[in-house]
C-alpha cells in the first residue's frame, strides 16, 4: 500500500500531468498523456487488487476520476 506521502506526490503527479494534457501545446499533450498512461498502467499492475478492471479502464480516459480514487 502506498504512505501518505506517495499517495500525496502520485495526486500532485497526476495533476501536473492533467494541465499538460489539457495545455494547448499538442506536442507536450500528446507527452503528457502517455505519461499518465505510463503512471496509470505502473499503479494498476502494483495494485490491481485495490482497482478492479472497470475502474482502470475508466480511469484511462478520465485522470478526474484516478483522483477521486487515490485517497479511497
Amino acid at each position: 500500500m502506498y504512505a501518505p506521502y506517495l499517495l500525496r506526490d502520485l495526486h500532485t503527479t497526476i495533476r501536473y500531468i492533467q494541465k499538460e494534457m489539457d495545455g494547448l501545446d499538442t506536442g507536450k499533450a500528446r507527452i503528457a498523456r502517455k505519461a499518465y498512461r505510463d503512471l496509470l498502467e505502473d499503479f494498476y499492475e502494483e495494485y490491481h487488487d485495490m482497482m478492479s478492471r472497470g475502474q482502470y479502464e475508466k480511469a484511462k480516459d478520465d485522470a478526474d476520476y484516478f483522483l477521486a480514487m487515490i485517497p479511497l
